[in-house]
């Protein structure tokens, strides 16, 4: 189901996009249960987050109706969306930290305020800063080439001054370079933003007569992929650590829109991959937080099977991950909607 970014409800449902999204949303607690300087890390890291923009970026173009609508009016609709369910979200981290480990809770309300995010969190406000900047442009009518090119020349100065100067020290000159990264996150999720809303254009024009094309080139840039993610070395949008910028993009684009153009012309349906798309926000926002995997790792090195392979062990972990992340899915849809769905004035 597509979200219809003006009225805030759903319009019709877009299968492929759920597919997407949940193809990622499993990448994305795969690669925080292998996290580590590996092949298949640099891969997953190489794309992961990205295609989460793009996809913002997509469905900003598959529905324009926020076009009609004033720029203000789309922001607070937007806060609505996103930064509420980021604020309940980081609250109910809160609790669990007042309840287990008090050290955390000055880092988890500074994080919150600061739209820096505890944990996976920081995507939320990231999303948010990256689609408003997005929106005013457009209200602008400013080119987007022209666009574009200034917010990648941007997140060049921010992404060198934070990883060159950022410091431990807990004063105000950390606090400084904390909010840079925060900034240059966000630039760099308006840019995959951009790539979505321009590339799904371009591709709605293709038809059944071109699939074959449409497979090869996302075969190609695949390969592409996998091969320039080893020479960038292990990225992190998080921390702003792109390594080599160009290389960080061509990664994320080319993985981004192999996976895209695969799914949208060649998969029709997976219920247990749109399942976890529709819900990827609560998989997002509480694996981590959460102790969630931290729950799923104690289960599995039980290891009453006596397994000894490591990849095993670690799609073991990633299989009782997701069966738990199923149950608080089916929990807050049923009982605690409230937290991702602002409450609707009676």
């Amino acid at each position: 189901m597509v979200e219809d970014t003006c009225k805030g409800k759903y319009i019709g449902r877009e299968k492929w996009v759920d597919i997407v999204k949940g193809i990622s949303i499993v990448l994305v607690v795969y690669g925080h249960l292998i996290f580590s300087e590996n092949f298949l890390c640099r891969w997953i890291y190489s794309f992961h987050i990205p295609i989460f923009f793009m996809i913002s970026g997509i469905l900003l173009s598959i529905k324009e109706n926020w076009k009609e609508q004033n720029a203000k009016t789309i922001i607070i609709k937007k806060a609505k969306q996103i930064i509420y369910p980021y604020v309940t979200f980081s609250f109910l981290v809160l609790i669990y930290s007042m309840i287990m480990n008090h050290e955390k809770i000055l880092e988890i309300l500074q994080k919150t305020i600061l739209l820096e995010g505890y944990n996976t969190l920081w995507f939320l406000p990231c999303l948010f800063i990256a689609e408003c900047l997005f929106i005013v442009i457009q209200k602008n009518k400013i080119n987007n080439i022209k666009a574009v090119l200034v917010l990648f020349l941007c997140t060049l100065l921010g992404t060198w001054l934070y990883n060159a100067f950022m410091t431990e020290q807990n004063n105000i000159l950390n606090l400084i370079f904390r909010i840079i990264n925060i900034l240059n996150r966000s630039l760099v999720a308006t840019i995959f933003i951009f790539c979505g809303y321009i590339g799904y254009k371009k591709i709605e024009k293709f038809n059944n007569k071109h699939h074959n094309k449409i497979i090869i080139c996302a075969i190609i840039i695949f390969v592409l992929n996998i091969f320039l993610s080893q020479l960038n070395n292990l990225v992190d949008l998080h921390y702003s650590r792109l390594n080599n910028p160009f290389l960080y993009y061509i990664c994320a684009i080319f993985g981004s829109w192999s996976l895209i153009l695969i799914v949208k012309f060649f998969v029709k349906k997976c219920k247990i991959l749109e399942f976890f798309g529709r819900n990827s926000l609560i998989v997002m926002a509480t694996h981590l937080p959460l102790p969630v995997v931290i729950l799923a790792q104690k289960i599995a090195n039980l290891n009453v099977l006596n397994i000894k392979n490591e990849v095993l062990i670690t799609g073991i972990e990633l299989f009782i991950v997701l069966i738990i992340e199923v149950m608080l899915i089916i929990i807050i849809n049923k009982f605690f909607k409230f937290l991702i769905i602002f409450p609707k004035k009676r």
